[in-house]
């Protein structure tokens, strides 16, 4: 029996200044599905402070930190 390829999956998050814009957000999806990228699940979320904190926290204690998580929430 063959077995098939796996499937490589990427997660891309859209910052929040683009996510203001519609225009700009269609554009992305746009460029995404233009270079054979295939948006299998999206999802729309306002992240609160400590869902930033933990999905960045390899960078915690980096100067940029505290500005990155405050930045990710603001919207």
């Amino acid at each position: 029996m063959p077995t098939r390829p796996l499937t490589q999956l990427t997660l891309a998050l859209l910052k929040p200044d683009l996510t203001a814009n519609s225009l700009k957000v269609k554009e992305v999806f746009s460029h995404i599905q233009q270079n054979d990228f295939n948006i299998v699940a999206q999802r729309r979320l306002l992240w609160s402070k400590n869902e930033a904190e933990a999905f960045y926290g390899e960078h915690r204690g980096r100067f940029f930190f505290e500005r990155l998580c405050g930045y990710m929430t603001r919207y």
